[in-house]
């Protein structure tokens, strides 16, 4: 329909206010209903054409891969080949995202992460008592989505970079992030496959909230911001608030700003989980500063070590019955 038409073109916004609800002057108008429009012929084809060309040229003019600051970043990287068999998935998530905990057990913790409306997304759990106790892992119902496994890089100068790489479920590699930062209080560049930088998180970008974590892309334009137990203004600050135990794992809210000042492909839903996974990163790993969570990864190296030597034990002994039972010892009589 010519109404349809012009939408595309960018010239018509039918019930939204500031917006004409008829095709402006310079648009050509067609003859008759468009119910004429669905005839077959060069008649048709020609009233056809001009309008085809003025909503190509709108389209072109006004591409989705520049925002109006006329800055252009790295463009979003294909899905993997586990996410292309659908063996991972894909996660996608709405503007502003919760992080809950469940209760700490012994051996292990975990979370959810849901909508402001109770509704879950994804869980999550890292198993304390195995042979790597840093890596955590990202469900959906029983399939796993991805993982994040934590590792260390030696700088030229004898210094070392914390990194955390991001796998999908098979372990291939998506994101990897550049932790930077301590006592509470980290930060994070984020790069892409190819090792570009896509984007950044930073304390201290707004002076009368310093307790906010600001993600913007490499040209310092917001994709989102993050705050424990959740994202305040200064009427909503009050002293004195219940908070949990410093140990614990703190909830935090995560909210996602609008696509008019960035292109970055973070702000896509389906890629919104790499910024919710750093923001998970900083609250275990902020939890584990206060030493109150076990390691039990001498514990796991013991308990590996006496079962492989029970069952060491245990061959060599049936070895050697069935070495007795096959070459019975010979008696010599004098």
């Amino acid at each position: 329909r010519p109404q349809q038409w012009l939408k595309c073109s960018g010239h018509l916004s039918a019930g939204q206010p500031g917006h004409p609800t008829s095709p402006p002057a310079s648009v050509p108008q067609m003859e008759g209903s468009s119910a004429n429009l669905g005839g077959s012929g060069p008649r048709s084809l020609r009233r056809l054409l001009p309008l085809l060309l003025l909503s190509g040229g709108s389209v072109s003019a006004t591409s989705w891969d520049h925002p109006p600051n006329g800055l252009v970043g790295p463009h979003g990287q294909p899905a993997t080949l586990a996410q292309d068999r659908q063996a991972c998935g894909f996660l996608l998530l709405p503007a502003t995202v919760l992080m809950r905990t469940h209760p700490a057990g012994l051996l292990q913790h975990g979370g959810i992460w849901m909508s402001t409306d109770g509704a879950t997304f994804l869980t999550w759990e890292q198993e304390r008592f195995r042979w790597s106790p840093d890596k955590v892992y990202y469900y959906r119902g029983a399939k796993m989505l991805f993982k994040t496994e934590p590792n260390t890089k030696e700088n030229d100068d004898g210094s070392t970079t914390q990194i955390v790489i991001l796998q999908d479920c098979e372990s291939v590699p998506m994101y990897s992030l550049v932790v930077r930062g301590q006592e509470g209080r980290f930060e994070y560049d984020i790069h892409d496959q190819t090792g570009d930088m896509v984007a950044r998180a930073r304390y201290d970008t707004a002076k009368d909230f310093p307790n906010q974590l600001l993600f913007t892309d490499r040209f310092e334009m917001p994709i989102a911001v993050a705050e424990s137990p959740a994202i305040t203004n200064l009427a909503d600050l009050v002293e004195g608030q219940h908070r949990p135990p410093e140990y614990a794992i703190r909830p935090w809210q995560v909210s996602f700003y609008g696509a008019t000042t960035t292109n970055s492909s973070l702000m896509l839903a389906q890629n919104r989980w790499v910024i919710i996974a750093v923001v998970q990163d900083h609250a275990i790993r902020v939890s584990g500063e206060s030493g109150q969570l076990p390691d039990f990864r001498p514990w796991f190296v013991g308990v590996c070590v006496a079962v492989l030597a029970v069952v060491v034990a245990v061959l060599s002994a049936v070895s050697r019955l069935i070495n007795v039972a096959v070459y019975p010892p010979v008696s010599r009589e004098i």
